[in-house]
């Protein structure tokens, strides 16, 4: 029992911690990509093409996801790029500014303890997400969203003297503002409502017995969600095993140009290319897999088959 505590009090050296290897990877996602950006949710996709190139040991792997840095300024930087970054940190820095002008200047006193709480609680969660992937946990987002509103709300007066706002909103007025909000908002939720009856199709083309239902299935959640990972890659490898080149060889190259860095990718497009007679192009596939994997026990199998097979291809000597 004491061992086991001593062990717990025991930390590595920050430069071997996984913390650190993470940190230094989303570094190089940074440096190759600074002011773009990889794209909106695209880190854990991406995240495998870096991981095993200078570390030979990742958390990420074939079937587990790394979701997220730890840090939600490399998250954002790695994503959306220094200039996504620069928005955000600069939007932070209006309510801040703002926040803190008008809680100097009120002399309500509910209006200064809403201040306060709302000040109080964005600057907790700014400086968790910091340190950990609560930024990724909705309920997380829904209260420092709670805190931007209430702040915003106390803040809404003053920033009526910028510029840049009385431009935007100089057309807008009345009717016509309402209806563009409510445009927005209604587009956004049958754009998130799309997205989730997608995964319950996916949830239930995954619980299907028969191979039938489970193409059904899986069609339903790719049209519903033609991009998303979820929708797109059961569909592809469905449709690959049962052999309908015509319906799957579209699927698989949209997966494999929407995430080419995903190991499970390149082993479905290994597949096609195997289904297709193409060895060399299979070969590479699959040493791409292995290589953002290389305990990526499937792709190792079919690489060293393919190799055997190109091999005994060969004419004698």
């Amino acid at each position: 029992m004491i061992e086991r505590y001593r062990a717990l009090l025991t930390l590595p050296p920050i430069k071997q911690s996984d913390r650190w290897k993470i940190a230094r990877t989303s570094i190089r996602l940074i440096q190759d990509r600074p002011f773009s950006g990889w794209g909106l949710g695209s880190y854990r996709f991406v995240f495998p093409e870096y991981a095993y190139a200078q570390d030979k040991t990742s958390m990420a792997t074939a079937s587990d996801w790394l979701m997220h840095p730890h840090n939600e300024l490399l998250h954002q930087a790695a994503e959306l790029g220094l200039l996504g970054l620069g928005a955000c940190i600069g939007l932070c820095g209006l309510l801040y500014g703002y926040g803190i002008a008008r809680l100097k200047t009120t002399q309500d006193r509910a209006e200064r303890q809403v201040l306060l709480l709302a000040l109080a609680g964005l600057t907790v969660s700014l400086t968790s997400w910091q340190f950990s992937t609560n930024f990724l946990f909705p309920l997380s987002r829904l209260v420092t969203a709670c805190y931007v509103g209430m702040l915003w709300r106390a803040i809404a007066p003053s920033l009526g003297s910028l510029v840049v706002f009385e431009k935007a909103l100089g057309r807008l007025r009345g009717r016509s503002l309402r209806r563009v909000m409510v445009f927005g908002i209604t587009l956004a939720a049958l754009v998130l409502a799309s997205e989730h009856v997608s995964l319950y199709c996916s949830r239930q083309s995954a619980r299907a017995a028969h191979s039938v239902e489970r193409r059904d299935w899986a069609r339903w959640a790719h049209r519903l969600a033609p991009g998303a990972f979820t929708a797109l890659f059961p569909y592809a490898v469905l449709s690959l095993g049962e052999g309908s080149l015509n319906t799957a060889r579209p699927l698989v190259e949209a997966l494999h140009r929407t995430y080419p860095y995903v190991p499970a990718a390149l082993m479905a497009l290994a597949e096609l290319h195997l289904r297709e007679g193409n060895l060399p192009a299979a070969k590479k596939a699959l040493r791409h897999a292995v290589a953002n994997d290389p305990h990526f026990l499937a792709a190792q199998t079919l690489l060293q088959t393919v190799v055997t097979t190109e091999e005994r291809s060969l004419p004698s000597p």
